[in-house]
């Protein structure tokens, strides 16, 4: 997921989608000047915050990323170490 961090946003991404919340992370890509590790604090708290709106308490059972474009930190290397089967950009 890329861009502002909002309930429609999110609802997008996972609408019309038969899983089960627990089948299922959010890896947020994190802009290339806002890539920090506060940055990416700010971004999963913000995720899980919109995941409790959606989902209620399940929210706390969504693995939540933030990658950089760093080697090792980057979407695919999250999506490779979690055994991603399906990834979403």
């Amino acid at each position: 997921m890329r861009g502002p961090i909002e309930a429609s946003a999110l609802t997008a991404r996972v609408e019309g989608e038969s899983w089960a919340l627990a089948e299922f992370a959010i890896c947020y890509q994190l802009p290339a000047n806002q890539d920090g590790l506060d940055d990416a604090l700010e971004a999963q708290r913000a995720l899980t915050e919109v995941l409790r709106q959606l989902f209620g308490q399940v929210a706390e059972n969504i693995p939540v990323f933030a990658a950089s474009h760093r080697a090792g930190e980057r979407v695919e290397d999250y999506a490779l170490a979690w055994g991603a089967t399906v990834v979403r950009t």
